[in-house]
């Protein structure tokens, strides 16, 4: 690198320069700044001249329009999560996000595009089906999340697009069973073991319907069980304990976790099958869709 950088004041200008320099968008920076550490006190060394983009307004909105939530791609975590009308589903999973500090700082297009496994907003976002639009100087495509992530630190992004924004469903006025639970050595600034999030609407005569269940940090990219999704969906709570061995089962035909130096393939597997159980067994079953609060 040159020492060269550059902040647009457009979106649009933002675009044009994507477009025509090889260039490093740069948001929060929170994930980028750590990748790119070397040694200190050597300072980051980027692979590009960086693209700062956080800070502008074009990507730094949440709206909702009907039964959808738009998301600017550089909308910070802590704005989101402060936002009326978010769902509590994704509020859970920022509260388990790094710390308050990082949180002001990182955004959820970045936590997206960087890419992990392990990032712990994509459960909730493959959960739910949440789409992203991609936007070079020539116009935008909508893609699936799920389809976006092709393996860990890989997406489809190509070099003239920016993800802009982020689109999901709005918060549903049907009370849910949420569930999100984040395994990792401690509960903030920690990296994850493994995060799981699961969601279901009860109907008055405990049937279950839309049972969503997505799993993080056990494959290359997030899991969705949509197997075990099959097995569950329209039957009773009463027929959980039933099941729940079945779908258990389904769950550990998606995984494919690996030993790294946070954990091993071994607890990864056990631990998550456990939480899968525990969700299906107990948690939702003693669910009640008259609570007025949220499951925690």
């Amino acid at each position: 690198m040159n020492g060269r950088a550059f902040r647009p004041a457009t979106l649009a200008e933002a675009l044009t320069i994507r477009g025509g320099e090889a260039v490093r968008p740069v948001a929060g920076g929170t994930d980028l700044m750590v990748a790119r550490r070397r040694h200190a006190p050597a300072p980051v060394r980027l692979d590009a001249p960086p693209l700062f983009i956080a800070h502008l307004s074009e990507l730094r909105y949440v709206r909702l329009d009907g039964d959808r939530t738009a998301v600017g791609a550089a909308t910070t975590l802590h704005d989101l999560a402060d936002s009326p009308g978010i769902d509590p589903g994704l509020k859970k999973a920022i509260r388990w996000f790094a710390s308050p500090a990082i949180r002001n700082v990182a955004t959820i297009g970045g936590n997206i595009c960087n890419a992990s496994p392990a990032a712990d907003l994509l459960p909730y976002l493959v959960a739910v089906d949440a789409t992203l639009v991609l936007q070079d100087a020539g116009g935008a495509r909508e893609v699936a999340v799920r389809e976006f992530i092709t393996g860990p630190g890989r997406h489809v992004l190509t070099d003239a697009e920016l993800l802009t924004e982020v689109r999901f469903p709005a918060r549903d006025p049907v009370p849910r069973f949420r569930f999100y639970r984040k395994v990792a050595p401690r509960r903030s600034n920690a990296l994850s073991k493994l995060s799981l999030y699961v969601e279901a609407r009860v109907e008055p005569n405990a049937t279950i319907r839309e049972l969503r269940m997505a799993a993080g940090a056990i494959a290359p990219t997030v899991v969705r069980f949509d197997e075990a999704e099959r097995i569950v969906e329209a039957q009773s709570t009463a027929a959980l304990g039933r099941l729940a061995g079945d779908a258990v089962q389904a769950c550990m035909r998606a995984m494919n976790p690996i030993d790294d130096q946070r954990s091993t393939a071994a607890y990864r597997m056990s631990a998550t099958c456990r939480l899968i159980r525990r969700v299906l067994e107990h948690d939702l079953p003693s669910w009640r869709c008259h609570d007025r609060s949220d499951h925690t």
